[in-house]
């Protein structure tokens, strides 16, 4: 079942309104498995402008996501597990990289992923020439095996980038730098797509 609430408005750097999500699954003896598990994963986006700057335009984007996943005591599938880290979450990091990995030789890991995972950006956006504005951004985030792991452990990162309105529609560009570097994560990561990333 998924609910969805959307109030932004529809230019394409967001710069105002509210977006809320609520995606809960599962399965079990009520429907005629034999596998039990539930989850959910929740997201909330607020866009809301702030003071001018010099005569620029800012504005303050937020996105919090939360997912929770329990299969009571039975492996759950990879495809229900949630992963975390690169360009849609925690920037700087390779995707799906954080939290549990296994490793398979030298210098290669797969990412397991958790039953728990959350994310939290900040991005601060303002107008620079006619249709490219840029931003600075915060991001962090985890994921768990179990819930039960849960902690304030994030891995944090910053950077910066820049939006442009083209008529193919909105190009991204970020340069972003992990806080909480490991063994075999980059010093910096550069990203470049389409659209906003929240």
């Amino acid at each position: 079942t998924l609910w969805i609430y959307d109030t932004r408005n529809r230019e394409l750097v967001l710069n105002r309104g509210v977006f809320a999500s609520l995606d809960l699954s599962g399965t079990g003896e009520a429907l005629n498995s034999d596998f039990k598990y539930i989850r959910m994963f929740s997201q909330f986006n607020l866009y809301r402008p702030v003071k001018r700057w010099a005569g620029r335009r800012l504005s303050w984007a937020q996105s919090l996501r939360l997912g929770l996943a329990d299969s009571f005591d039975q492996e759950l599938d990879r495809k229900d597990r949630f992963f975390a880290g690169g360009q849609y979450s925690v920037r700087g990091y390779p995707t799906d990289s954080l939290g549990p990995v296994e490793v398979l030789g030298d210098n290669v890991v797969r990412p397991l992923g958790g039953k728990t995972v959350v994310v939290i950006n900040q991005e601060l956006r303002f107008d620079l020439l006619g249709p490219v504005a840029g931003l600075v951004f915060f991001d962090l985030g985890n994921v768990w095996e179990d819930t039960a792991e849960f902690s304030s452990d994030l891995f944090k990162s910053v950077g910066l980038g820049l939006r442009a309105v083209t008529p193919v529609g909105l190009l991204r560009l970020d340069l972003a730098f992990p806080l909480d570097r490991r063994e075999l994560d980059p010093t910096s990561k550069i990203y470049f797509g389409f659209g906003n990333t929240f």
